[in-house]
């Protein structure tokens, strides 16, 4: 039983080193463990920042895939707007030329009616003077138009009278 035995004289001193190495093993314990916990949240806070951090880069990542779309949805816009541009001036020119034909038919139209009337005119004035009666009247009325016409003009003539 040692604990009745009576202690040795180095009983006190042995009691108090191996208490003293246990308090500064103790100590280290506790600096080791106060410097895990720094360790600890300086982790913490890095982990959040880096978890800020991504967060924004998925952001980024996802207004840039939505940029390229756009930029896509542009480039095929502006390809349209384009075609668009080329067909309005095609278009335009036809319209043009359609507006020239149109009005070089009037012009000939009103040639016509102009060669028309001279030419009733002039049937008037050889059915006075005229006493062989060989053509008809139908003939007679065209025969003189029909010296100035050209086979366009003619056929022009023909739908008009």
């Amino acid at each position: 039983h040692g604990w009745l035995q009576s202690p040795t004289p180095n009983y006190h001193e042995e009691l108090y080193l191996e208490l003293l190495k246990e308090h500064t093993e103790l100590q280290h314990a506790f600096q080791r463990s106060q410097l895990d916990h720094r360790l600890m949240e300086r982790l913490d806070h890095e982990l959040v920042l880096a978890s800020a951090q991504n967060k924004e880069l998925k952001k980024a990542l996802k207004q840039a895939v939505a940029g390229g779309k756009a930029a896509k949805v542009n480039s095929k816009m502006s390809a349209q707007v384009q075609e668009c541009q080329a067909r309005e001036a095609a278009l335009q020119t036809e319209n043009l030329e359609l507006r020239e034909q149109n009005e070089l038919l009037e012009f000939r139209i009103l040639e016509l009616e102009n060669l028309s009337a001279r030419g009733s005119l002039l049937d008037t004035c050889d059915a006075c003077t005229d006493t062989d009666g060989i053509m008809d009247s139908n003939e007679s009325s065209l025969h003189p138009i029909r010296e100035y016409m050209s086979d366009a003009d003619l056929g022009v003539y023909d739908l008009v009278m």
